[in-house]
């Protein structure tokens, strides 16, 4: 099935990227291999896979650079200790986008996706980016009008339907 998703970017300069965090909330880089299994587990849930696919997109993230000159730099939050959410930055040349932004279903609606979606906002300022680009779920699109993010467009996407996921 197609479906059309929304093209947003936020002008970083104009956005609230950085906020105090209450303190029962961390946000923290993903700086090692066990980090990141916990990140591909929280992104797995939270976008609430098939079980089947499993076992691929364990694979898939296995193979992200943790470098400290990668362009991707991997995001996870945390509520009272508990991994909840992720995100990931993504840059390239004068392009930075924000990816794989996720949350438990149980944590949802609490804040957690703005939280980490700022924190990859507040990365890429910090690096000398002025913009950020991604594409927006449904359930994601008034997260990031919050963070300040305005749709320019749309975009098809493949999306497997029901029909599809046996």
């Amino acid at each position: 099935m197609i479906e059309k998703v929304p093209c947003m970017a936020a002008d970083l300069n104009d956005s609230e990227s950085e906020g105090q965090l209450p303190d029962n909330i961390t946000i923290s880089p993903v700086k090692n291999k066990n980090d990141l299994l916990v990140w591909g587990d929280i992104s797995f849930h939270g976008f609430e896979m098939p079980p089947r696919a499993r076992e691929q997109y364990g694979a898939f993230v296995s193979l992200f650079d943790l470098g400290a000159q990668s362009p991707q730099k991997l995001f996870l939050a945390y509520f009272k200790g508990k991994p909840v959410a992720t995100s990931l930055l993504f840059t390239h040349n004068n392009s930075a986008g924000i990816y794989y932004v996720s949350t438990l279903p149980a944590y949802r609606n609490k804040g957690f996706g703005l939280m980490i979606t700022q924190a990859a906002m507040q990365a890429a300022k910090d690096v000398g980016f002025k913009d950020v680009i991604l594409q927006a779920t449904p359930l994601g699109a008034k997260v990031y009008i919050r963070a300040g993010f305005k749709e320019y467009c749309r975009a098809d996407i493949y999306k497997l339907g029901i029909q599809n996921s046996l």
